[in-house]
């Protein structure tokens, strides 16, 4: 514990990652190092004692060391620091900002136990049976008392215990965003060549209908064509024979005044 509070890659590095000064200018400047206190251990009233019960065990062991920690000679806060169970080093728990309370657990006697109320913020030691507070919270306690004394205060208190709201596992969360992306990706990279073959096919069968309308536009304008050539060509043979015959038929040849008639046209007369 000891070489961790006072390591620059240990206690003051967690402090300056949490509680440093932020981007707004807040939190507190640990750049210069820190002091810290003398290293206390952490209890809390046991179970049995808080419920009123004759015990011979008032207070019960956490997972938590106290730390009062200065800023040059001044005191700034209290430390709270823990064991992590997964690799048996020591962390960072807590950090409660107030000059007095670092102050007031600065020189606990070595023969006692601190005892910390979370629900009322008060610090005492229990040393012979006897209760001292340090830092009076809301616990109501005025000065030393007995366990008998306190045990009634303590188990007619009305704890109120916050149960934060349950939040979605962040890992959950990403597992299932990560699986919904992968399959969205997936489906894209199937349907995507899909799409784009039967575009590209509508396009080869309009392709393929312009240019039949094309030939087919083509067709009739030739036949079209040939239909008036023929009727042309049978115009033109019509009239030529035609022609001939206008040639070939005699031209009748106007009679002169008193010619004389051809002997066939004197006998019809005489009969």
């Amino acid at each position: 514990m000891t070489e961790f509070a006072q390591a620059d890659d240990g206690l003051i590095l967690e402090l300056e990652d949490y509680f440093g000064v932020d981007a707004r200018g807040g939190g507190l400047d640990f750049s210069d190092g820190i002091d810290v206190g003398v290293i206390d251990r952490i209890f809390l009233w046991s179970d049995a004692y808080r419920s009123g019960t004759s015990t011979e065990n008032p207070v019960q062991y956490v997972n938590r060391w106290k730390i009062s920690i200065l800023i040059g000679d001044e005191p700034v806060g209290i430390a709270m620091i823990g064991i992590d169970p997964a690799t048996v080093d020591p962390e960072l728990i807590d950090f409660i900002r107030s000059p007095g309370t670092a102050l007031a657990l600065d020189d606990v006697d070595t023969d006692a136990t601190l005892v910390f109320e979370p629900e009322t913020g008060a610090w005492v030691t229990l040393s012979d049976g006897v209760i001292v507070p340090l830092v009076r919270g809301d616990s109501g306690i005025s000065g030393a008392t007995s366990l008998a004394e306190y045990q009634p205060v303590l188990s007619s208190r009305i704890v109120k215990v916050d149960v934060p709201s349950p939040q979605p596992d962040q890992g959950s969360v990403q597992s299932i965003v990560l699986i919904a992306t992968t399959a969205i990706v997936l489906v894209l990279a199937l349907l995507i060549p899909t799409v784009i073959a039967r575009v590209r096919e509508r396009r080869e069968r309009e392709s393929e209908l312009d240019g039949s309308a094309v030939v087919t536009d083509s067709a009739a304008v030739n036949a079209s064509a040939a239909a008036t050539d023929s009727t042309v060509v049978s115009d033109d043979s019509a009239q030529e024979p035609a022609a001939d015959e206008a040639k070939k038929k005699p031209v009748a040849r106007k009679r002169k005044a008193g010619a004389a008639e051809s002997p066939a046209a004197t006998e019809s007369s005489a009969d």
